[in-house]
């Protein structure tokens, strides 16, 4: 009688086909011999193998193995299992019969039998159901394998949907997939729930649940400027460090608009990626480019390269087809190349740059760095508590708007020490010294007066800090509050720049700059006689870790020359910053400069969050600045209904110059169980263009794992 459940006995003595040619020692002249109720080898791929059951009986004459009872086949990581298995061991052709289930690490289908050849590794699944690549559902009155990781599928149908009615499918007549995981569809037709959409006569797209070469979520839209709007994008995964997306638009109003983008990663410290795009515009008659090239190279042995080119036609194709409000309102364009060398004091590099005002943008200057070859001795201990560093500077500049166009060489030389001096744990004491030289090629300026020298003296303390530790509420709760106070002070004196070329010209009016922070700029150095005066108060909880809630900052500026003067100031610019958490849903940051006599605001900006429910979240933010005038509010809301399956979106831009609402941005997207929807809808208000003139509304289809 047959021996009864699960008992195993192994031996690793040879593939398990020639295995059960071993148990014809058993050589009996019997119809059927009952065997072990396991039997195990080893294949010729290495793999161990084990074939159990409840019932094993080996027919001699006929070199036939029959399994019956809770069968199951296993090699390495894959499984198969059913009630019945029938094979002749000589060819290795058989049947599994009754629940069968074939398992992978990537794949489970479940079947009413399975006809196999193991020396060719094939089978045949009939009334086949189950998970492929371990995201898509596929069903078939016939799924063939043939060979390691091929399939082929008649009747069949595929999916990323689970429900038992999937929200969609395609059906398609015969369907494979490759050695690379791709599923190749005949005749496919697409179905949602239930109902037919549409045909085609051909589908390929890649079985994987990882970064895979295959077509993109279709992009559908419409735009008053652009007219209807539909996109499609290939990517391609060249390697596993490198892959590259190809994309075709097409603007009724505007035309084909093809674009491609190719990335690389060498390393986490080495890559890079080329960008561009071209439009022939049938509404202006003109052809519209741009190409983007960005790079970084870390060579070793402390050389480090990065590179930027950002070449554009005359009308700029990104300012057109844009919906980003920043790189709509960029007026020029960058283009570097850089090669730093790093050494264990010190810094080297040489750099080229172009910089190219954008026509549309309101600017047509240009401006050339090449070369610029610059050194940095870090901070070396040169007598006892003495540190001197040094920094170094050649350039060769050329500008369309300073000294006619012509080319100006600089040398800038400032050797300086510093004395580091820590009083006490709370107290800290830094002063710098330095001389800064800038030498100018004669022969392109108008004065004999091209050189300029001046000292460069500045004082920081850091300090007293006070600290001191709160009981919260609860017992695993505390509050520490820490002050800090700071000192900064500066001195250049006044110094003749009139003969100079004011290459990087400001205006601290205009950029409100701090003279403490603006004192390193090379040409037209600003003189200061400055001293600020610094509070910080930080707040920081004790719960399971230590989090910063509150920070508030304050800053004084005391400029000295001006008690000299008699319409002088001596309070300059009090600067206020703000940023926390307000409970569990508030988080604020904001920052205020006020002109200290008068009180007025020279600039101000505030952003402001708060999740008032687990669904709602609301965000504003103003910003504000004098000299140019420039006042905007940001406004928005983000909704999440039906268990987040669906967020809703607004935002709003507000000029508050012109007392105009400049731009409303709608957006949707719905996220269900294998597909997802995102919607948008841009009104926007220009100068010359009202609202409705300039309306973009985008739709995006995604099936998941397509």
């Amino acid at each position: 009688m047959p021996v009864s459940t699960w008992e195993r006995y192994r031996w690793q003595t040879g593939p398990l086909l020639w295995l059960l040619g071993l148990l014809l020692v058993w050589s009996v002249e019997a119809v059927a011999q009952p065997l072990p109720g396991g039997v195990s080898g080893i294949r010729e791929t290495g793999e161990p193998v084990l074939l159990r059951a409840e019932s094993l009986e080996f027919f001699q004459r006929e070199q036939r193995l029959v399994a019956t009872g809770q069968v199951v086949v296993e090699e390495g990581e894959n499984r198969m299992f059913a009630d019945r298995l029938d094979m002749n061991t000589a060819t290795g052709v058989g049947i599994a019969t009754g629940n069968v289930r074939f398992v992978t690490p990537e794949d489970d289908v479940q079947a009413s039998a399975l006809e196999f050849n193991l020396n060719a590794n094939q089978g045949l699944l009939y009334d086949a159901k189950g998970t492929v690549g371990k995201v898509y559902q596929i069903s078939g009155q016939r799924v063939e394998r043939q060979g390691d990781s091929r399939l082929k599928m008649q009747r069949g149908r595929i999916t990323t949907c689970r429900q038992p009615r999937p929200h969609w499918e395609f059906r398609s007549s015969r369907t494979r997939i490759g050695e690379h995981r791709y599923a190749t569809l005949k005749d496919p037709s697409f179905w949602i729930k239930g109902v037919p959409i549409f045909y085609l006569p051909y589908f390929v797209f890649p079985v994987k649940d990882q970064r895979t070469t295959g077509l993109l979520p279709p992009r559908f839209g419409y735009s008053d400027r652009d007219g209807a709007i539909i996109r499609s994008s290939f990517f391609w995964a060249m390697t596993d460090w490198m892959d590259s997306t190809v994309g075709l638009e097409y603007l009724s109003e505007r035309g084909w608009k093809p674009d491609f983008e190719f990335r690389y990663a060498i390393d986490p410290l080495s890559g890079g990626r080329l960008e561009g795009a071209y439009i022939d515009d049938r509404r202006t008659d003109e052809l519209l480019w741009r190409m983007l090239l960005q790079q970084q190279q870390e060579f070793g042995w402390g050389l480090r390269g990065l590179t930027q080119i950002d070449l554009r036609s005359e009308r700029d194709l990104v300012r057109q087809f844009s919906n980003d409000i920043l790189r709509e309102s960029q007026v020029r364009t960058i283009s570097f190349g850089t090669l730093t060398k790093r050494f264990s004091n010190g810094v080297m590099s040489v750099l080229g740059a172009s910089y190219d005002g954008i026509p549309q943008g309101g600017s047509t200057q240009q401006f050339r760095r090449l070369p610029s070859l610059s050194y940095e001795q870090l901070l070396t201990p040169l007598f006892g508590p003495v540190l001197f560093g040094l920094e170094a500077s050649y350039d060769r500049l050329k500008s369309t708007d300073v000294v006619d166009g012509a080319t100006v060489q600089r040398l800038d030389l400032l050797p300086y020490v510093t004395l580091p001096w820590q009083t006490a744990p709370w107290l800290k004491l830094t002063l710098t010294a330095g001389l800064r030289g800038t030498y100018y090629d004669r022969r392109t300026t108008d004065s004999d007066a091209v050189t300029r020298e001046l000292p460069d003296v500045r004082v920081y303390v850091a300090g007293p800090a006070w600290r001191r530790r709160f009981a919260g509420a609860k017992p695993d709760q505390a509050w520490t509050h820490v002050m800090s106070t700071f000192l900064d002070y500066r001195y250049v004196p006044r110094v003749g720049q009139d003969d100079l070329p004011g290459f990087e010209t400001l205006d601290e009016a205009i950029h409100l700059l701090d003279p403490i922070e603006a004192i390193p700029l090379i040409d037209r150095v600003a003189a200061a006689n400055y001293a600020k005066l610094s509070f910080e108060h930080r707040l920081f909880a004790h719960r399971k870790q230590v989090v910063e809630v509150a920070r508030l900052m304050l800053s004084q500026g005391f400029d000295m020359d001006e008690t000299g003067e008699s319409s002088g100031d001596l309070l300059g610019p009090l600067d206020v910053e703000l940023e926390g958490l307000i409970g569990p849903r508030w988080r604020l940051a904001s920052m205020l400069r006020l002109v200290a006599t008068s009180g007025e605001v020279e600039a101000a900006s505030t952003r402001l969050s708060v999740r008032l429910t687990n669904y709602l979240r609301l965000n504003a933010g103003h910003n504000y600045r004098q000299a140019p005038d420039v006042q905007y509010v940001n406004a928005g809301a983000n909704l999440s209904l039906f268990k987040r399956r669906l967020r809703l979106g607004y935002n709003l831009r507000f000029d508050g110059l012109n007392r105009v609402i400049r731009a409303h941005t709608l957006s949707l997207q719905y996220l269900a169980q294998c597909w997802q929807v995102n919607a948008s809808l841009r009104l926007r208000n220009t100068e010359d263009t009202p609202f409705f003139a300039n309306t973009t509304f985008t739709i995006e289809f995604q099936l998941f794992q397509f």
